[in-house]
């Protein structure tokens, strides 16, 4: 367990139109860091907000790097029409990486679909596809499961200090390809 024996501490808040749900937990493995993750999911907007909190409480300053991953799976990976949003739109299926960035977004034109990610603070995006192996008449093949965006940022603190930062994750519908 990478959170050493501690339980995460949980509080769920239910509004009209949303649902704030709160984990934290005190010490990661031994480390004075307190983390803290709230996730507001809202009706009315349709997108899933996550923000973390970093507050570290020991003696010397910390430098480290802050990482999330998000899985989320579309139709196809190396299919036309499906690709992300950023220079050179590569294919659902294909690895990259984008450096110094706050958005990247998944497009399915065939569902007529996009997933939008953005973060608050400029950070690093990698992706790669989720691929099982199957073996069919043709040999070994892989096929495209979903996709894997991992977000990254450097933390610098000092001995008290917090850091914040906030994804959005929002789905919307785009005019189908025909």
């Amino acid at each position: 367990m990478a959170l050493g024996e501690r339980a995460l501490a949980c509080e769920i808040v239910e509004r009209a139109h949303e649902l704030d749900i709160t984990l934290a937990v005190a010490d990661v493995v031994s480390l004075p860091l307190r983390v803290e993750k709230r996730m507001r999911v809202g009706s009315k907007e349709g997108a899933l907000r996550v923000r973390y909190r970093l507050t570290w409480r020991g003696s010397e300053p910390l430098e480290a790097r802050w990482a999330t991953q998000l899985n989320l799976a579309l139709t196809a990976g190396d299919a036309p029409g499906r690709y992300y949003r950023v220079p050179g739109a590569p294919s659902l299926g294909s690895r990259g990486a984008i450096a110094h960035a706050q958005a990247l977004a998944l497009v399915d034109e065939w569902v007529g679909c996009e997933v939008e990610i953005g973060w608050s603070e400029p950070g690093d995006a990698g992706w790669a596809p989720i691929e099982t192996v199957s073996l069919s008449e043709g040999g070994f093949e892989r096929i495209y499961q979903g996709s894997s965006i991992l977000v990254s940022w450097p933390v610098a603190l000092l001995p008290g200090a917090s850091w914040d930062a906030e994804l959005r994750i929002a789905p919307r519908a785009i005019p189908r390809a025909s």
